[in-house]
C-alpha cells in the first residue's frame, strides 16, 4: 500500500508542476519509514518478552539475538520517531508491569517517555 500511495503521489506530484518533482521525490523517501511501522511494534515488543538477556548465558540462540535487535530496534524508534508508539500505549503499560523482563521494562519506559515528550495529551490515566 506504501509503494502504490508513493507511486500516486509522485505522478500527482509531476503532473502539477515537473520542477519541483524531483525535491518532492527526495523529500517523500526521507519522510517515509519503508521498513518498519506502526503494525511492527507488537512483534518487536514480543521479541523482546522472549528474549534472555542475563550474562550468565554462554551461548545466544537465535531468539535472544533476535530479541537484542528488536530492543535496538524500539529504542531507535523511540528515539527518532516516537509517534509510531502512539497506539500502541495500553500494550505499553502492560509491559512496564511485566517484572519478569528486565530489558523489556526498559524498553516500554524509554518508549512511553519519548511518546509523552511528543505528545502529552496520551498520558495514561489508572482507571
Amino acid at each position: 500500500m506504501l509503494i502504490i500511495s508513493q507511486a500516486e503521489f509522485t505522478r500527482r506530484v509531476e503532473q502539477a508542476s515537473s520542477a519541483i518533482s524531483s525535491t518532492m521525490t527526495v523529500l517523500l523517501r526521507r519522510a517515509s519509514l519503508r521498513l518498519i511501522n506502526q503494525s511492527s511494534v507488537p512483534t518487536l515488543i514480543k521479541h523482546v518478552r522472549n528474549g534472555d538477556f542475563s550474562e550468565q548465558s554462554q551461548s545466544q540462540s537465535s531468539a535472544d539475538v533476535t530479541a537484542k535487535n528488536a530492543s535496538l530496534i524500539l529504542t531507535c524508534i523511540s528515539k527518532y520517531c516516537p509517534a509510531m508508539f502512539r497506539s500502541h500505549v495500553p500494550e505499553l503499560m502492560k509491559s512496564v508491569a511485566d517484572e519478569k523482563h528486565n530489558q523489556l521494562v526498559e524498553v516500554s519506559l524509554h518508549a512511553l517517555s519519548a511518546l509523552l515528550r511528543w505528545d502529552p495529551s496520551l498520558t495514561p490515566t489508572d482507571k
